[in-house]
């Protein structure tokens, strides 16, 4: 979820059982609890108007309840007993915008313990691949150039063979690297790795990190061909990481993502088209590789999903929100359910005697049978 609102409003009502944590995290259950206990309020007030020496305690607790009633604005004094359930959905709203905004970067958050889903964080990613032709930003210019200037250590290791590292010549141009092994031997696979270091500037807040990359080459069953071509296609990968305050500086942070191609890595198909006596004439191995950039790159935004400004206005939307649902549920109960109510009290007498006259007369009809 990429907004807030419903982040919180799902964490909020939330009512999972399973597992039990779930649900003693959940304000939604606290909230019914609050209500379990006006509910026994309001008996033990109901209790108290009717009994002589109580009259005065319900009288005094009646005015403590209209004063807290946020619904009605103390016309009923029982609307003070439901928002006590109105202030911890509040309280709780406000504790979890704060616990909330401090989730981000994924990369330095912890675990949320204060909901049911641990892994939620303050953080929405989005990704996109941009020409490198496209005009930089003057605060994207500095992570380009730290990694055009990033070196690169390739190790090429042979696999099951009798060559050694005296045997191996090798010519470098630009991009092109040539590996050449003398005299008529077998190679069962290559292991190409490229190695490179990490560097930061300006306070960290530019990064290239490590590369740290190997690959082995081989076919099942076969060894390599006399002539192997590898291709790597480096792709430059962006990070960006929007600061948490409006004020705050973006870091950056930057590594090559290689792509290996190869033709093919045996000799099958020149051996069934010259013969297999041509394993015998064969006088060296030779193995190039290839470097090219692509000619695009990626960007990876990580950006927080609200602020604290942000955090603080929703949060007071969801308390006018909740305060005017309940108060919308008490004006429907104050038309619907309280003019029954009265009219019973006003008509309380006259209920009574006609209860009484129904009595009488079901009594007499049983002595006439």
């Amino acid at each position: 979820m990429a907004s807030f609102d419903d982040i919180l409003m799902t964490n909020t009502f939330s009512l999972q059982t399973t597992p039990i944590r779930c649900l003693l995290i959940s304000p939604f259950f606290w909230a019914l609890i609050t209500l379990c206990f006006a509910f026994i309020i309001l008996l033990i007030m109901g209790i108290l108007y009717y009994s002589p020496t109580g009259k005065k305690h319900f009288q005094r607790l009646e005015k403590v309840f209209r004063h807290s009633d946020l619904i009605g604005n103390g016309e009923l004094w029982f609307g003070g007993l439901i928002s006590f359930a109105i202030i911890v959905l509040i309280i709780y709203s406000f504790w979890f915008g704060t616990v909330f905004v401090v989730k981000y970067p994924v990369e330095t958050s912890s675990d949320s313990y204060f909901v049911c889903d641990t892994s939620l964080r303050n953080t929405q990613f989005s990704s996109a691949l941009q020409l490198l032709a496209t005009i930089k930003s003057v605060d994207e210019t500095p992570i380009f150039d730290m990694l055009d200037m990033q070196e690169f250590t390739m190790t090429v290791n042979f696999v099951q063979t009798d060559y050694t590292c005296d045997d191996v010549t090798a010519q470098e141009n630009i991009g092109t690297y040539s590996v050449a092994l003398p005299r008529s031997s077998y190679i069962g696979g290559v292991c190409i790795c490229l190695m490179g270091s990490r560097s930061a500037s300006n306070d960290s807040s530019y990064v290239v990190q490590t590369m740290d990359y190997c690959q082995l080459f081989f076919t099942s069953d076969q060894t390599l061909s006399q002539t192997t071509e590898i291709n790597f296609a480096l792709t430059k990968v962006i990070n960006r990481t929007e600061s948490l305050d409006y004020s705050g500086s973006t870091n950056y942070s930057g590594i090559w993502i290689p792509t290996s191609t190869h033709g093919s890595l045996n000799d099958r198909l020149v051996y069934s088209q010259q013969g297999a006596f041509l394993r015998y004439l064969s006088t060296q191995h030779t193995l190039i590789i290839t470097f090219s950039e692509t000619e695009f790159y990626v960007i990876n935004r990580q950006e927080p999903i609200s602020r604290m400004g942000e955090i603080l206005f929703h949060n007071i939307l969801f308390t006018t929100t909740i305060i005017g649902i309940f108060a919308l549920a008490f004006l429907v109960f104050k038309l619907t359910f309280m003019p029954i109510v009265e009219w019973i009290i006003r008509h309380e007498k006259l209920l009574l005697h006609f209860c009484k006259l129904r009595k009488e007369r079901s009594t007499q009809n049983d002595n006439t049978l």
